[in-house]
């Protein structure tokens, strides 16, 4: 198993920009999760029009499975179960940044493991010292999926 990513005055010096092929994989991902509405409803709902082999080729199913129970736990537990006109009854983050807001510039990088299979990777802010989430990525047919994700906050997406 690994662990959360380091305490902030162990990597200021650590995060940089995207390197390896997994790290270039999951800019491509933050970056279209910041220009794309419908990356967050691919993954929350079913809504019908989004040509969803787009983003299957990004995310593992179990990690949009994840995503889109905690959606329908979120919705049951603020709107009774149904999505309510002019109501924030969902997610109210992106399941994909961790965060509310987006940047209009890069994202800092440190892989914390890596394999022929799997990479473990941080992701920070410019600005910030500290990780803003901790993904973990699978090779599938020789593509990086994202396939979880530990929200600093404490939001977990098919992280143990």
């Amino acid at each position: 198993m690994w662990a959360m990513a380091k305490p902030e005055s162990e990597v200021s010096m650590n995060f940089h920009r995207a390197k390896t092929d997994p790290e270039r994989a999951l800019d491509a991902i933050l970056s279209r999760d910041k220009d794309d509405v419908n990356v967050f409803e691919y993954l929350t709902r079913h809504t019908p029009g989004i040509k969803t082999t787009d983003y299957a080729n990004m995310f593992t199913a179990a990690y949009k499975q994840a995503v889109t129970d905690m959606e329908a736990q979120q919705v049951q537990e603020n709107c009774g179960g149904k999505y309510i006109q002019g109501e924030l009854c969902g997610i109210d983050f992106s399941p994909v940044t961790c965060a509310q807001d987006v940047t209009d510039t890069f994202y800092l990088y440190r892989t914390e493991q890596i394999s022929k299979r799997e990479a473990i990777i941080a992701y920070a802010w410019p600005k910030s010292l500290h990780a803003s989430a901790t993904y973990r990525l699978l090779k599938k047919n020789g593509r990086w999926k994202l396939d979880g994700v530990m929200c600093a906050g404490g939001a977990k997406f098919n992280m143990e």
